[in-house]
């Protein structure tokens, strides 16, 4: 999993390692890095708006519908709750799969590549977030 942002001027990465006992399809991983990109933006102080790109079709469907299959509802369901409770709005936008190559080499561990695309990247690990599971019980 691999996500990038420009902040401060400087261009950071960030990536974490897919569990090589996972048994959820890929597109779950994929989801996962979204939700962790708006969630790293939602804390940074002053963000009103986020926008993220993704090259997985599916993955911007999801976020924009809100709808989505039983096993991706807590990815929605913890993106929705960061966002209400901080007030920021969110988008997920596509972007062709030869135009997201930081990203792809960030997932991959790719760092000749990524050198090759961004030479000045500060790259970093991240943890998914704790995903929220449901409505809470009052």
């Amino acid at each position: 999993m691999g996500f990038w942002v420009c902040r401060g001027g400087k261009m950071l990465g960030y990536q974490c390692v897919v569990p090589g006992d996972a048994t959820e399809p890929i597109f779950y991983f994929e989801a996962l890095t979204v939700v962790s990109a708006i969630l790293y933006a939602i804390e940074i102080p002053s963000v009103h708006r986020v926008f993220v790109f993704t090259d997985n079709t599916n993955t911007v469907d999801m976020f924009h519908s809100l709808k989505a299959k039983q096993l991706y509802n807590p990815l929605l369901l913890t993106v929705v709750d960061h966002a209400i409770r901080s007030s920021v709005q969110f988008r997920v936008g596509h972007i062709p799969g030869e135009e997201n190559g930081i990203a792809d080499a960030l997932s991959r561990f790719d760092y000749v590549r990524i050198l090759q695309l961004a030479p000045s990247i500060e790259i970093y690990n991240f943890t998914p977030p704790q995903l929220v599971l449901g409505a809470e019980k009052l």
